[in-house]
């Protein structure tokens, strides 16, 4: 309950703070920044499928991201490849990502052993 009063706090502040700068607030303003987001804390390598990642991890993936998305309009790369290489990125992270993970299986009933028995 805690982490969710908190989220609407940070992001009625960050929807403050982009009225104060630009006095204007459409609704598709901050669209498609879910799916950046969540690139950046995948390739910072939180788990897809939960309950394992850093906070700092998601800042260096995002800070890759923000490398990545800042320096192939500067060498001139068309906005079609800057769309596939951070895209290709993404996919990378998730393939090391999920192949990382070692599944362990939940075992509910032990085996008895020899002694146990005796």
């Amino acid at each position: 309950m805690r982490v969710y009063c908190l989220t609407g706090l940070v992001s009625g502040l960050a929807g403050y703070l982009w009225v104060a700068r630009y006095a204007v607030a459409y609704t598709e303003t901050a669209q498609g920044f879910e799916l950046q987001t969540i690139a950046a804390c995948v390739i910072g390598g939180v788990s897809t499928a939960g309950g394992k990642g850093r906070v700092l991890g998601c800042l260096l993936g995002a800070a890759f991201l923000v490398i990545i998305l800042n320096s192939l309009p500067m060498i001139d790369v068309s906005p079609f490849w800057q769309m596939a290489i951070s895209g290709a990125a993404i996919l990378a992270a998730v393939i090391v990502n999920s192949r990382g993970e070692t599944r362990r299986r939940k075992v509910i009933l032990q085996r008895a052993t020899a002694k146990e028995t005796a």
